[in-house]
C-alpha cells in the first residue's frame, strides 16, 4: 500500500474513466497508519471541482486521517483475530492459540 498520499487535482475520470463515478473531477488519497507506522487503509476523498495543490498541506486532513487511524486499528485487530481463530484450519491448534494471544497483548 502506499505511504505517501496520492493527489490527482484533476481530470480523474479521464485518467481513470472506469473507476470513478462521473462528475468526480478530483481525487486525494492519504495513508491510514496504525500505531507501528503501518500502512492499513486509506482514506479517500473527491470533489467535483479541481482541488488544488495546496491541500496537500492542509493539517486538517492530516489530523482527520490520524484520528481515523486511532480509531480504526482496534477494529482492524479484532477482525485478523476472528481471521486467524476462524480460518486457522490450515495451521495447527497451537499456533493459532500462539497468534491470538499475540493479538491480544498488543
Amino acid at each position: 500500500m502506499r505511504r505517501v498520499p496520492y493527489f490527482i487535482a484533476q481530470d480523474l475520470t479521464v485518467l481513470y474513466p472506469n473507476s470513478h463515478p462521473p462528475g468526480m473531477h478530483s481525487y486525494l488519497g492519504i495513508p491510514i497508519f496504525d500505531s507501528r507506522h503501518k500502512v492499513f487503509g486509506h482514506l479517500a476523498f473527491k470533489d467535483d471541482k479541481k482541488m488544488e495543490n495546496s491541500i496537500l498541506m492542509n493539517s486538517v486532513y492530516q489530523i482527520f486521517t490520524a484520528r481515523a487511524g486511532m480509531e480504526l486499528e482496534p477494529l482492524e485487530g479484532q477482525r485478523v483475530l476472528i481471521d486467524v481463530a476462524l480460518g486457522g484450519d490450515e495451521l495447527p491448534a497451537d499456533e493459532r492459540l500462539r497468534m491470538i494471544v499475540n493479538l491480544l497483548g498488543k
